[in-house]
């Protein structure tokens, strides 16, 4: 019999697990494992265990996440967590264990059948560039796609902190952040004049309820799109930190949208904005500007050096919000963000639909760490 086996999560696991959290980036300790108790119902872990030794070498999970698919309800999960001990194999295999190329792929391969059986029938999933061919080898697919990042800049300081990449020089840093930042506070001050002023009322949301639900409803209806299914139980467990500012956006009184602002110190002490989520009904997508420039506002009150929008090129490009966020002066970037997906034979009409991104709509309330 194989030393190494793979199986599902045990409670007396935890401690082993700590070691093998420490080998993924930032080093997330078992006390934050997000996915035991999601808005959706208990997530699949599986890990792979060395039974001599008694150690977990291995570990991957799939969070229930129920889908939006042009306005009906499917459930799915996403996968999170792929990681792997690797000086823990190193010493099995000194051992003499025989440890398979397909290991990894494998322990995917587990914890999606166990998803399948229970009812699954999408998995999305963002692995890193090392867990990507495990993915693909355990049947997810490529979702091709362009990701930027969009930064507004309210501090100079966080200029100067962009040029001391390029410059060592303190000073000249300094004075190219101060002159870069009055040219893009002139430049914004221009932009705005030719956006009409919409007086948007921000409504504070202390919980979701059906009240937010009927909201996101109505979106699913109208903008037939392919987005994680924002149900109140969800969004109360996902966004139940106080950082995490969330409103309802209210026009001449009623409720035309929501948006969550992620207020937190970066790992560079900069004081930053992240546009975490947001959805409009498309009859108002046409006030994208003005709306973005009153949650600027809005983030500059909470003092904030920057405002960030991860931004996914998918369904939201028939709205022009990326040309819009271009207009503004926001700064953008491409960055790299893998996405796959694993579609069940239930839906394997679908297949096609669901490959295309343009029928997506993400934000980084899919992409970012769960506190």
């Amino acid at each position: 019999m194989n030393r190494l086996i793979i199986r599902n999560f045990r409670e007396n696991d935890q401690n082993n697990l700590r070691n093998i959290f420490s080998f993924l980036p930032g080093g997330i300790g078992f006390e934050h494992v997000f996915y035991k108790h999601s808005g959706f119902g208990p997530a699949h872990i599986s890990v792979i265990e060395d039974t001599e030794r008694q150690r977990i070498l291995g570990h991957y999970a799939i969070l229930r996440v129920n889908w939006s698919v042009f306005g009906k309800v499917i459930p799915g999960g996403k996968g999170e967590g792929a990681a792997l001990d690797p000086i823990g194999i190193a010493e099995a295999i000194k051992d003499g264990a025989t440890v398979p190329n397909s290991l990894f792929s494998d322990l995917i391969k587990f914890s999606l059948n166990n998803s399948l059986d229970s009812g699954l029938e999408i998995i999305c999933t963002n692995p890193n560039d090392l867990a990507l061919s495990g993915h693909l080898d355990s049947g997810h697919i490529i979702l091709e796609h362009k990701y930027k990042i969009f930064l507004f800049i309210f501090n100079w300081r966080y200029l100067a902190h962009l040029f001391s990449k390029r410059i060592n020089l303190k000073f000249l840093n300094n004075v190219l952040g101060v002159l870069f930042f009055v040219t893009l506070k002139f430049a914004f001050f221009l932009k705005t004049l030719v956006i009409k002023t919409i007086n948007f009322e921000f409504e504070p949301i202390a919980d979701f309820n059906e009240v937010s639900d009927a909201l996101f409803n109505e979106f699913y209806i109208k903008n037939p799109c392919i987005t994680i299914n924002r149900q109140n139980n969800y969004l109360n467990w996902r966004l139940h930190d106080d950082r995490y500012k969330k409103f309802f956006i209210k026009y001449n009184g009623e409720r035309i949208g929501y948006f969550v602002l992620d207020v937190f110190m970066n790992k560079n002490d900069f004081k930053e904005a992240s546009l975490l989520d947001f959805i409009i009904l498309p009859g108002y997508s046409g006030y994208f500007p003005a709306l973005i420039r009153q949650i600027v506002s809005l983030a500059r009150k909470e003092g904030c050096d920057l405002m960030r929008v991860g931004y996914v090129y998918d369904s939201k490009e028939k709205f022009n919000f990326s040309t819009y966020l271009q207009r503004l002066c926001f700064f953008s970037r491409l960055d790299k963000r893998n996405l796959t997906i694993f579609v069940s034979s239930k839906l394997g009409k679908m297949r096609k639909d669901l490959s295309d991104i343009r029928n997506w709509y993400f934000t980084d309330l899919y992409f970012e760490v769960y506190k």
